[in-house]
């Protein structure tokens, strides 16, 4: 936060602007600092003292250096402290010894991708030291402490804070949508080619901090979802998820976008849950398959084209719904399940002919709270979604692995029902407990 003063008891509302690209300024004792991305949240009148003060809320501040104008802030790399990643990037700064003695680990950094027009992410891990005297031990409490680390570089060219905060975002999301766990920035350490320190004619750059403004996290959530087994870094540059997750991410974006609200939000009800992985669903079809009533038609022609002459108007009846003038969800929700006959999803006591339209008409009664809803149709209760949204979440999931590389299928499921448990079993021990107390 920054105050700024106009020697006017009664300033215009717009005597500043309501945002700044950058604010930067020195204090009496010689500190310098820059403030980037500023936006007015306050102003108010002191008539007494004949001055008027606009307050305004910084996203990041760079400390020790002065920057004149935006166009001066431009890094070559830049190193991003995150929180929650250590056991998704399964490597630690530290090793066990065949005597049970803990040992650095000298190999603590790998590349995780590579681009050809310049950008290089690499994962790496930064630890405390080990003990290295008798005078350490000599404590009460002794902790090693270790945090994964995303460094941000351009090989060819410097580029501004924007280039690698948007790198960085993308690259934030995927884990949390690996690790079902809020990710969050904790340090930002910067290195520009125009600040170095010099030491016998070598050049050395010198790291610039940057502060960034957090947010609180809720740890309840953090352990409710880690429960659930992750998809792990490892996995992914298996399959070269990274890259392709990079690719996509403006298509996927929305679709990660209500999916992560799942993860942030602090008190999601199971119908929010279930209205945000409905929707992430249908953008997920209408981007990635059709949204196209004509080529969805097509589609369907091309899916059924080696099916038995005696059921292809079953299917068809089931694929189409009441598509008439547009693709519905229940026709989306249909295709979806049908997974083009390559996998079949576990979805309880609701028959496959019926299930996208009780998904239908459960988001319908949902978003309009239309009671007239249920009289026509099966609408899934407050106790059903808490079951069945795990039931979408792992058709949601099998497809974004799907577009991120992964093609074992059978992988794909033993790894969602690791996550996301088997609504099946999930369905005879909710009926066993329900006999036992009858």
């Amino acid at each position: 936060m920054i105050e700024i003063s106009v020697n006017d008891a009664l300033c215009s509302f717009i005597e500043l602007p309501f945002e700044f690209d950058l604010i930067s300024g020195e204090y009496d004792n010689g500190f310098r600092f820059t403030l980037i991305n500023c936006k007015r949240v306050g102003m108010r009148g002191l008539i007494s003292e004949g001055r008027t003060v606009f307050s305004y809320y910084s996203r990041y501040m760079i400390k020790g250096i002065k920057y004149d104008k935006k166009d001066d802030l431009v890094f070559s790399s830049i190193y991003y402290s995150l929180s929650n990643i250590i056991e998704w990037g399964e490597i630690s700064g530290y090793k066990v010894g065949d005597n049970f003695d803990i040992t650095l680990n000298k190999n603590t950094t790998k590349t995780i991708y590579s681009s050809t027009d310049g950008l290089t992410i690499k994962y790496g891990v930064n630890y405390s030291m080990i003990p290295c005297t008798s005078f350490d031990l000599l404590k009460s409490e002794i902790k090693l402490n270790q945090t994964g680390v995303i460094s941000v570089e351009s090989r060819d060219a410097s580029k501004d804070l924007d280039y690698f905060t948007d790198t960085i975002n993308k690259i934030r999301h995927l884990v949390e949508l690996c690790t079902l766990q809020r990710v969050q920035v904790s340090d930002i350490i910067a290195f520009s080619d125009e600040y170095y320190d010099e030491y016998n004619g070598n050049r050395s750059p010198r790291s610039i901090s940057i502060l960034c403004s957090k947010e609180e996290v809720n740890e309840e959530i953090h352990r409710a979802f880690s429960k659930h087994k992750w998809i792990t870094l490892t996995e992914l540059m298996q399959y070269n998820s990274i890259e392709v997750f990079l690719k996509k991410y403006d298509l996927l974006k929305p679709i990660i976008e209500s999916y992560i609200e799942m993860i942030y939000s602090q008190h999601l009800s199971s119908v929010r849950a279930f209205l945000n992985i409905v929707q992430a669903l249908e953008t997920y079809h209408s981007r990635f398959i059709t949204n196209d009533l004509v080529e969805f038609k097509n589609r369907i022609d091309i899916l059924l084209h080696d099916c038995p002459e005696e059921n292809k108007a079953n299917y068809r009846m089931y694929l189409l719904a009441n598509s008439k003038k547009l693709i519905t969800l229940e026709s989306r929700i249909a295709d979806l399940l049908l997974a083009e006959f390559k996998t079949i999803f576990e979805i309880g006591d609701i028959t496959r002919v019926d299930f996208p339209n009780v998904i239908a008409q459960t988001r319908n009664y949902y978003t309009h709270y239309d009671e007239r809803i249920k009289e026509k149709a099966r609408v899934l209760t407050l106790e059903e979604l808490s079951l069945y949204n795990n039931t979408l979440l792992t058709i949601l999931e099998h497809y974004i692995l799907t577009e991120l590389g992964f093609d074992d299928i059978n992988l794909i499921r033993e790894k969602l029902k690791e996550r996301w448990g088997d609504i099946s079993t999930a369905l005879s021990i909710k009926k066993a407990a329900k006999d036992k107390h009858r």
